[in-house]
């Protein structure tokens, strides 16, 4: 699959991790956050994490972690 090119870069200044990403890939995956292991992800890794962990949590019959945004 051919990359295409990036119109609307983030800005290199304030966002140089997440612009040096989408340079390469050639897609923006939105502004990074701290993910609950401590590590820094993407808002769809953020999800997944949530959501992983809230099916855990409801195996062993606990409240569900509300998702920040």
């Amino acid at each position: 699959m051919s990359k295409k090119a990036r119109l609307n870069l983030p800005d290199k200044d304030k966002h140089s991790k997440l612009y040096a990403v989408s340079k390469k890939s050639g897609r923006s995956s939105g502004p990074l956050r701290m993910g609950l292991t401590g590590v820094m992800v993407t808002p769809k890794m953020y999800k997944s994490q949530v959501s992983h962990k809230n099916k855990a949590r409801a195996k062993a019959g606990l409240a569900p972690i509300v998702e920040t945004n």
